[in-house]
């Protein structure tokens, strides 16, 4: 079998960031005292406030009681290695005055030697169930 040679070059970190830039999910990174290192535009725009805000601080800070929600899954990710998938979260954001609802997925990321270095996450807004339904008429 003859292998065919890709004469296109694709720049990996370009597509990579193209990737999170344009999925329809919510993607963080957090140090190891729970502060945003890094997200993505979607996530933003869910928590309703700019990415640059975010950095730095911790889930608690940016949205009170709503971002405690998450931290045991973030710190068991920290000390144990062991994800938390389809945590659902439910609150009101500052600034807001209806109540949101989310699917979080947190995870640990290990360095080269497999010490847990960060913790990402992936959010999933999940719409307003009275609103996603249709009127009923008589």
């Amino acid at each position: 079998m003859q292998r065919t040679q890709c004469t296109d070059f694709v720049d990996t970190e370009d597509l990579f960031k193209q990737f999170v830039d344009g999925a329809d999910v919510g993607l963080a990174i957090f140090d190891e005292r729970l502060r945003y290192r890094a997200l993505n535009g979607r996530l933003a725009a869910i928590n309703c406030c700019p990415v640059a805000s975010h950095i730095g601080k911790t889930p608690y800070e940016m949205f009170g009681d709503l971002g405690r929600q998450v931290e045991p899954a973030m710190l068991q990710a920290f000390t144990s290695g062991t994800p938390t998938v389809n945590l659902e979260l439910a609150g009101v954001l500052p600034g807001q005055s209806q109540e949101g609802r989310w699917i979080n997925n947190v995870f640990a990321v290990r360095n080269p030697s497999g010490r847990v270095q960060q913790v990402a996450a992936v959010v999933v807004e999940l719409p307003d169930r009275h609103a996603a339904m249709p009127a009923l008429h008589n």
